[in-house]
């Protein structure tokens, strides 16, 4: 699969129908954010799980991902 790269004086916009106004903003600035300085801000994510196995596959997802992670105090 190939990527569609955005030349530097263009900005491409995809209009996706299920995306409310204050998402669309959001993800704008995120994207502004991460052209500006190459990184994103964090995120918290709140994941319940049911079992051992499913902690570990979380876990090993994460890292896959090289996702920074903490458990909450």
């Amino acid at each position: 699969m190939k990527h569609v790269m955005e030349p530097d004086d263009v900005d491409l916009t995809v209009m996706p129908m299920h995306l409310t106004d204050t998402d669309a903003i959001e993800i704008s600035e995120f994207i502004q954010e991460y052209k500006a300085t190459g990184k994103g801000k964090p995120i918290e994510v709140k994941i319940s799980v049911d079992s051992q196995q499913e902690l570990e596959f979380l876990l090993t997802l994460f890292r896959r991902l090289n996702l920074k992670w903490t458990f909450p105090r």
